[in-house]
C-alpha cells in the first residue's frame, strides 16, 4: 500500500540515546529491521534510516543494535550531525517556528516511515510519534526556548509520514526519555497514518487521556488529525496475523 518499486524509503527511528533495546529508551531494532525487510519485499530501490542523536551518534547505533540491524537487513544509516545534510524550510501555517533546518534526504523520499517509540518523557510528558519528528531537525534545542507542545505541532505541519509504526514493544514508564527506568513488555506495535490518532492510541498505554498531551491537543485543534478515540477505526491483530476485532 505505502511502498511502490523503485521507492526511496526514509524510516526515522528513535536512535537518541547510548541505550540497549532492553531499557526502552529506544527504537526496537527488530521493529526496524523488520520494516526495511517489508519495503524491500515491496521492490524499494533504497532504505535509508538516520536520527539526529542526543548522545554521540557512533555509540547510539551501535549499543541500541539498530546500526547491526539495518545493514544485516540491507538498509543504509546515517547519522544527521552534519549541518550540510539539512535544508532550509518554512512553516507557513507554525505559531512558534516559523522556519527550522530539516534533514534533506527526509524531504526528498518517496516514501517516509517514522518508528518512534512509545516513552516516557520528562519535558513534553510522553513521546510518541510527533514528538519523535524533533529527530529530524538541526536545532532542537529552539523547541525548548520557545514552546515545546506547539513547535512539535508546528513542525507536523511540514514533516508528513506516509506511515506512522509506534514501537510499544517494550515501553519506558518513568525517568524518561533517557531512563534507566520502569520497563514493562507490553508486546505492542501500533501502525496508522494519521499522526495525531496514533499518538492519541498511543496515549491508553501510559492510561493518559490524549488531550491533556500538549502538542497532541495542539495538532488537533491545527486539524492534522483526529484525537477522539471513539471516532477512529481500531484494527487489532495478534502475533500470529489473525484479526482479534
Amino acid at each position: 500500500r505505502f511502498v511502490k518499486k523503485g521507492d526511496t524509503i526514509v524510516i526515522k527511528p528513535n536512535i537518541g540515546f547510548s541505550r540497549t533495546p532492553q531499557m526502552a529508551a529506544t527504537t526496537n531494532p527488530v521493529v526496524v529491521s523488520t520494516l526495511i525487510k517489508l519495503c524491500y519485499e515491496a521492490k524499494a530501490k533504497n532504505v535509508l534510516v538516520f536520527d539526529h542523536t542526543c548522545d554521540y551518534w557512533e555509540i547510539c547505533f551501535k549499543r541500541t543494535g539498530i546500526k547491526k540491524a539495518v545493514i544485516s537487513a540491507g538498509g543504509k544509516i546515517f547519522s544527521a550531525h552534519h549541518k550540510g545534510l539539512y535544508r532550509k524550510v518554512s512553516l507557513p501555517s507554525g505559531k512558534a517556528l516559523k522556519e527550522t533546518l530539516i534533514v534533506k534526504q527526509l524531504l526528498d523520499a518517496d516514501v517516509i516511515i517514522n518508528v518512534p517509540i512509545a516513552k516516557h518523557h520528562g519535558a513534553a510528558e510522553l513521546t510518541l510519534g510527533m514528538k519523535n519528528l524533533m529527530g529530524a531537525v538541526w536545532d532542537r534545542g529552539i523547541f525548548h526556548v520557545k514552546d515545546l507542545h506547539q513547535c512539535i505541532a508546528d513542525l507536523s505541519t511540514v514533516i508528513k509520514p506516509h506511515l506512522i509504526v509506534l514501537d510499544a514493544t517494550r515501553v519506558l514508564f518513568n525517568n524518561g526519555p533517557r531512563g534507566p527506568g520502569d520497563v514493562k513488555n507490553i508486546g505492542k506495535v501500533i501502525a496508522g497514518v494519521d499522526p495525531v490518532a496514533v499518538d492519541a492510541y498511543g496515549c491508553t498505554i501510559f492510561e493518559k487521556e490524549p488531550r491533556q498531551i500538549g502538542y497532541i491537543n495542539i495538532a488537533h485543534k491545527m486539524g492534522l488529525g483526529e484525537i477522539d478515540l471513539s471516532k477512529i477505526r481500531v484494527k487489532y491483530v495478534n502475533h500470529h496475523g489473525g484479526t482479534e476485532k
